[in-house]
């Protein structure tokens, strides 16, 4: 009965590789995932910008670093599974290493099992993959470091590797401080307060988090320089109100459940889902304490003291900011190291008692093959692409046929529709609805426009010649009226569907003015 988990996820991953192009390409339509590909396109061939906002400044660089391949949408559109299946790999061989053959194969079958809410966050760009690969990063140089008898030199490789990557990583995306880096030195302060690790190997560990604390400031102070910036949501750099704190306690529970695939409508498997990926994140906590009366090997309780305070501290930072107010029902995608905490502990849990097994083999092997079944259901849907897009066919058909390559749409619409025309029109994303001070640039409310300072670059909007558009959608509340009559003179109006589009002779955006955003010392 142990081996039916190994064999359901061959069924999901059967499903998966057939279902995997389908995903990507719906996904492709968002512009969270797409917008640094389109500021990579646009420094590639234009140079590089003078101003950009980028929210994941990682996937930049290497968007930019393999913009040279002639096959480079390819390697961007399939990159960040890649990252995910190594993040997977490094996960078994942490188990293969602790526990044996038998766990690596449950961690990666287990691994396999992602709902379609932690699928999304693998395979797509800027969505926090970085993430969760430098979470199993940190765990495997943990568990590599207190079981190595490598000498000096390998040991400090690498530890200057792991530095550098999880530095890079941190600095693009700040959910790795307590998903990963926190529980790294947790773990390690653990350790040395227990007597469990050697005074050579503790200074290595320690030596490491602080140059990767190194690595990442000077990426961000890198990014400063050469003219790049970022700018996180409001959630994010703010403390939890009081108001909040209950319904962060419950979005937390309610995310933990989506985040094992139970959908928003619910259901009586999807409960039974949750509750078993609930129980996996209580388990590492609770096997910890019990270390205490049973001590385990010291590289075991090191890497259970690692996700112990992966799954607290994310909890934590999650139900203390406002994330969950600032994201409502988007924000259970930063609850997904939840299910990478499940992934890692359960195999050592069932490694170290064999009678264990038939206990976790019927509910993995359910949540594996309910996953599968979800993630055929929902690329069949296409549920991975936002609900808008397929109506961006019409407008996307028609400026192509008029010859308009170059204008302005919301947010949500403009990256998207450069990427999906292999950059056939360059569609720069400005806004009617201005959140916070330095998002507008002196226009007036509800029909003024401006540049979106938002995973954006300035040099989009310098002022080229024209003909230039607008484009008008009625769903969307950053760019759904009409614009000022006196922003520009207009040469013709067309409708298309449900869309208005405004053409100008010249270039529109030369009309608009600039951001605050682009406009702060970036020192």
């Amino acid at each position: 009965m142990r081996w039916l988990p190994v064999a359901a996820a061959l069924v999901y991953g059967v499903v998966l590789l057939r279902r995997l192009p389908e995903i990507v390409g719906q996904l492709t339509w968002n512009a969270d995932y797409v917008s640094q590909m389109a500021i990579a396109q646009s420094a590639g061939t234009a140079g590089k910008p003078a101003r950009a906002v980028i929210i994941q400044i990682g996937y930049f660089w290497f968007d930019l670093l393999t913009f040279p391949l002639p096959f480079h949408q390819f390697v961007w559109d399939y990159a960040p599974a890649a990252m995910a299946l190594a993040a997977l790999l490094l996960i078994a061989w942490t188990s293969w290493r602790l526990a044996g053959r038998f766990a690596a194969a449950l961690s990666v079958s287990i691994g396999l099992a992602a709902s379609p809410l932690v699928l999304a966050t693998q395979v797509a760009q800027a969505y926090h993959g970085s993430t969760w690969f430098g979470m199993a990063l940190l765990a495997a140089y943990l568990c590599w470091l207190l079981t190595t008898r490598r000498g000096r030199t390998t040991v400090i490789a690498v530890s200057a590797i792991v530095a550098v990557v999880a530095g890079i990583a941190t600095a693009s995306d700040p959910l790795l401080g307590p998903a990963g880096d926190g529980p790294f030195a947790a773990a390690l302060l653990f350790m040395w307060w227990r007597e469990r690790i050697a005074r050579s190997k503790a200074v290595a560990a320690a030596a490491t988090a602080v140059c990767l604390a190194g690595v990442a400031g000077m990426t961000v102070l890198g990014g400063r320089l050469a003219g790049f910036t970022s700018s996180f949501p409001r959630g994010l750099t703010h403390v939890v109100p009081p108001e909040h704190f209950i319904g962060n306690l419950r979005q937390l529970v309610g995310g933990v459940f989506e985040v094992a695939g139970m959908p928003h409508t619910g259901s009586a498997l999807g409960v039974v889902l949750g509750l078993v990926v609930l129980a996996a994140d209580l388990l590492p906590l609770l096997w910890l304490i019990h270390s205490f009366r049973r001590p385990n090997p010291a590289p075991l309780t090191a890497v259970v003291a690692f996700w112990s305070a992966s799954a607290l501290f994310v909890a934590g930072a999650f139900v203390f900011s406002d994330v969950p107010a600032d994201f409502l029902e988007n924000s259970a995608r930063y609850l997904v190291p939840m299910f990478y905490v499940m992934v890692a502990i359960v195999p050592l849990w069932v490694a170290a008692d064999v009678r264990r097994a038939a206990v976790v083999a019927v509910p993995a092997a359910a949540l594996i093959l309910a996953n599968a079944w979800a993630v055929d259901q929902a690329a069949r849907a296409r549920d991975f692409e936002p609900s808008f897009s397929f109506d961006l066919n019409a407008p996307i058909a028609f400026l192509e046929e008029r010859g308009l390559t170059h204008g302005y749409a919301a947010f949500d619409e403009a990256s998207p529709m450069s990427v999906k025309t292999d950059f056939r029109l360059h569609v720069y994303p400005v806004t009617q609805m201005f959140v916070g001070p330095g998002d507008d640039c002196g226009a007036t409310p509800p029909r003024g426009i401006c540049p979106y300072a938002y995973n954006s670059a300035s040099d989009w909007y310098r002022g080229r010649s024209g003909p230039t558009f607008i484009l008008i959608d009625p769903y969307m509340v950053r760019l759904s009226q009409p614009p000022l009559a006196d922003l520009d003179s207009v040469s013709a109006v067309y409708q298309v569907g449900r869309f208005t589009i405004y053409e100008y002779p010249d270039d529109v955006a030369s009309h608009m003015g600039t951001p605050e955003r682009f406009k702060r010392p970036l020192l």
